[in-house]
């Protein structure tokens, strides 16, 4: 008779041969969707060298570069402090400084597909107990769900607001917010994490943070003041073109194009930092209005500074002068941990 549970060894051979198919997959999506974006700013290429003759500037200026990579630090700083308040409310509380140098070293970890990395930095650098691990990836988890569907919201709103003719890309925001929001809510985020913890061992732990509607309520403000500073960071590298307001038809539609493109990429995990997808966004949505050689070129300066500044304050957060503003990281981490662990016990879940 032959075993309940089936052939052990078919099974195994299953999953390695999943294994090995997905190492030719994920590199073919990254090729497909690169190549294509490339083949279309290539197709593109003709009304670009036009515009270029005509003497649109392709460069930017200094100071409008240094005030987008600014810009963009401060939104991403309202985004750190969100995953500060998820921190406390799933009985982790840390310093503010310890949290921030966390999320800005972790960030890096995005340009890595599946941006799996991103977890096991921020939990490396937190340095949780052993059994509030798998709590503090869950944080980083719904901190950034959460950003990306407030970022998914707001792009839906600004298009329908100042484009509601395009209804291609307003289902596709559509879309993008109704898969991230569904992450959204507490008691749906909870039972998730619950059901994803079960191939780990943790079926009968109490392994999901305790979080509270009050904390996503202001995580929302938080976070629509990042996105407000990263449409404000595209801004300036459009300004630092030669573009204006008046030709991208005002803040709205930069601020919609930014958070869509941003959202849309992320949704594409197996792009390292939603590379291609979230350029061939910015160009489709504001070339009708900046001209199509601004707007791939602001696409493309835009990844590079944002990746630079991102760079810069991982290294000014691990090594530089801010790292002796938080004292020894270790040894602030580990103070109150084990106040942390009783008090959580004690919150009441939402």
């Amino acid at each position: 008779m032959q075993p309940i549970n089936g052939n052990p060894s078919k099974s195994e051979s299953t999953r390695s041969g999943v294994k090995r198919l997905m190492r030719f997959v994920k590199p073919a999506l990254i090729l497909l969707v690169f190549g294509a974006v490339v083949w279309r700013i290539w197709s593109m290429y003709a009304d670009i060298q036009t515009q270029s003759e005509a003497g649109v500037s392709l460069s930017i200026k200094p100071q409008w570069g240094v005030s987008a990579a600014i810009t963009y630090l401060l939104g991403t700083a309202f985004f750190g402090l969100f995953w500060h308040s998820l921190l406390g409310d799933a009985g982790l509380s840390r310093p503010l400084g310890v949290a921030l140098r966390a999320y800005y070293v972790g960030t890096l970890g995005k340009y890595i597909p599946d941006k799996a990395l991103v977890v096991i930095l921020r939990g490396g650098l937190i340095n949780p107990p052993a059994g509030q691990r798998w709590r503090t990836a869950l944080t980083v988890v719904y901190e950034t769900f959460s950003m990306m569907a407030v970022g998914a919201v707001i792009g839906l709103i600004c298009l329908f607001w100042v484009e509601p003719q395009r209804k291609l890309w307003l289902l596709i925001a559509l879309g993008t917010s109704i898969a991230l929001l569904a992450f959204l809510t507490p008691p749906v985020f909870r039972r998730i994490a619950q059901t994803v913890s079960i191939p780990f061992g943790r079926k009968n732990e109490d392994v999901t943070p305790a979080l509270r509607y009050h904390t996503l309520a202001r995580g929302v403000v938080l976070m629509l003041f990042g996105w407000l500073m990263l449409g404000t960071s595209l801004a300036g590298v459009i300004f630092g073109l030669g573009g204006s307001i008046e030709e991208a038809s005002g803040l709205a539609r930069i601020l919609g194009t930014v958070a869509l493109a941003t959202s849309a990429g992320f949704l594409v995990l197996f792009m390292p930092s939603g590379l291609a997808v979230r350029e061939y966004i910015i160009i489709e949505l504001l070339a009708p209005q900046i001209g199509l050689a601004t707007a791939v070129a602001a696409s493309v300066l835009l990844r590079v500074i944002w990746t630079l500044s991102e760079i810069l304050a991982a290294v000014v957060f691990y090594r530089g002068p801010v790292r002796g503003l938080i004292a020894n990281p270790n040894e602030v981490v580990t103070s109150g941990m084990v106040a942390d662990n009783e008090s959580s016990k004690d919150r009441t879940r939402c």
